[in-house]
């Protein structure tokens, strides 16, 4: 039995379900646009490798944004730690000598990371810039502006850690 499926088909199909599962979780909905552009990135990428023997079309796209989800998170949880050492600043002067050390720690380690990797940390929470930006401003694809911008986080977690 021949089968013949195109991506174009699974996003006119599954697009508005995705959102909805999307959203659903995260409730941000520039996020869940973002994830959702990610689910069928993936899905064109790997449409190939779609078998419709060992799965359905809307179960296969279920386990992508579900991965995409998992991802999603890692990320944000890797984000909330580095986002604890920007803390608001009382106007206590005990406070202000606070933010200034960790504001100390987090230039110190942003200096040993990679320059690719720190310019999208910058462009990314100092200037908050959306991937598609990001990957526009460094001739890099959105995908690749947010593997580089996990691993630069990761990285810098490390570094901080070391630090500390």
């Amino acid at each position: 039995m021949s089968f013949e499926i195109s991506a174009e088909q699974l996003f006119k199909e599954y697009k508005n379900k995705v959102f909805g599962y999307i959203f659903n979780r995260i409730h941000n909905y520039a996020d869940a646009e973002d994830l959702t552009s990610d689910v069928f990135a993936k899905v064109v990428s790997h449409i190939d490798g779609f078998n419709p023997e060992k799965a359905s079309a809307s179960t296969w796209i279920y386990v992508i944004t579900k991965n995409t989800l998992i991802e999603y998170f890692r990320k944000q949880r890797m984000t909330e730690d580095i986002e604890e050492l920007q803390i608001p600043v009382d106007d206590e002067p005990v406070d202000k000598l606070v933010m200034e050390e960790r504001q100390e720690i987090l230039a110190k380690a942003l200096s040993e990371l990679p320059e690719k990797m720190r310019d999208i940390i910058v462009a990314r929470y100092y200037h908050g810039f959306r991937f598609s930006k990001i990957g526009e401003m460094m001739d890099l694809s959105e995908t690749n502006a947010r593997v580089t911008h996990m691993r630069a986080l990761a990285k810098l977690k490390e570094i901080l850690e070391k630090i500390s």
